[in-house]
């Protein structure tokens, strides 16, 4: 289908929308990784300051 609509000549659109059922695990993966950057920006800034 994919291949289809990108050799169409007619203006298309396409996407895809989905639902989860258990939004907790995603939460949790997303302040596991906020939290992972946030370190990780402060020590990068840490660096700088140090050269």
């Amino acid at each position: 289908m994919l291949h289809a609509l990108s050799k169409c000549t007619l203006a298309s659109e396409f996407s895809i929308k989905y639902k989860m059922k258990d939004y907790s695990q995603m939460k949790e993966l997303l302040l596991e990784k906020s939290v992972s950057d946030a370190k990780n920006i402060k020590h990068l800034q840490y660096q700088k300051q140090q050269k």
